[in-house]
């Protein structure tokens, strides 16, 4: 059996642990409300260490409770990609009255280019979808569907 030769002894316990694979058990970990980096595997199984601030540009809810949108065919000029939640009061091009729509949207604030895609679900008793997509000059949105 061969050893390894090091310069320095090193104690018996350091031996052990050296050869040990340790894991923390995921209910082990703190709770926290803040941070500043997420820890995360990569698709080729390797290991990740990203912002928190891109992650958050990855994941973006923005706008919860917009009171100032007064029509929903409107919304892609107000709202930056991504997902955002909306309240409806009596808002234009809706199919109910009152209720929340989550609206999620290709590209930025504005856009109209081919490449824009809007997806919105409204939920008050029943749950309405629709989508909307580029002209190339204006977005145009499907019907509202009940799901």
């Amino acid at each position: 059996m061969p050893y390894l030769l090091l310069p320095y002894p090193l104690p018996l316990k350091c031996k052990e642990d050296m050869a040990e694979k340790q894991d923390i058990a995921m209910n082990q970990f703190p709770v926290v409300t803040s941070m500043k980096y997420v820890y995360g595997e990569k698709t080729d199984s390797g290991q990740a260490k990203m912002e928190l601030p891109s992650l958050s540009a990855l994941l973006s809810i923005k706008g919860i409770g917009i009171t100032s949108l007064n029509d929903l065919n409107e919304a892609y000029k107000v709202l930056n990609e991504g997902l955002s939640v909306v309240y409806i009061g009596k808002t234009e091009n809706s199919p109910i009255e009152y209720g929340v729509c989550i609206h999620v949207q290709r590209s930025s604030k504005g856009d109209t280019s081919g490449s824009q895609f809007i997806f919105q679900m409204v939920s008050g008793r029943l749950t309405y979808i629709r989508e909307g997509y580029s002209n190339g000059d204006a977005i145009l949105y499907t019907n509202w569907r009940q799901i």
